[in-house]
């Protein structure tokens, strides 16, 4: 299915010269208006990515950035951690790796979980 072949975006704006006229409903259209605001495209690009099956996700929280940072800095400590304690014999490899592995499934669930497709 996937629609009309998309052109490159230098070509779409020259060829861009067909309007078609839709009437909706005032409530039809809040309803189109909010969810294109809610991921964060304009109306006209939101319908674009409709008519082109391009998956469309609503904008995370500003605090689900905060987090994925926090959550890759607790990552990159535990790193800096271990390099330490396997310089000084002093570390159970099997136990960090799991816990590492924990937090990296962690992380790639919560990015997963936010972006996942949205129609």
């Amino acid at each position: 299915m996937g629609g009309p072949k998309p052109l490159s975006t230098k070509k779409i704006v020259k060829t861009r010269t067909k309007t078609i006229t839709l009437w909706l409903t005032e409530e039809e259209r809040e309803y189109i208006k909010g969810q294109a605001k809610r991921c964060g495209y304009s109306v006209q690009e939101y319908l674009r990515r409709l008519v082109y099956d391009k998956p469309i996700h609503e904008k995370p929280p500003l605090e689900f950035h905060e987090v994925l940072k926090d959550l890759r800095q607790i990552n990159n400590n535990m790193n800096q951690v271990a390099a330490k304690a396997n310089a000084m014999n002093f570390i159970d490899t099997a136990k960090y790796w799991a816990n590492v592995s924990e937090l990296q499934r962690l992380i790639g669930k919560l990015v997963e979980d936010t972006y996942n497709e949205k129609k």
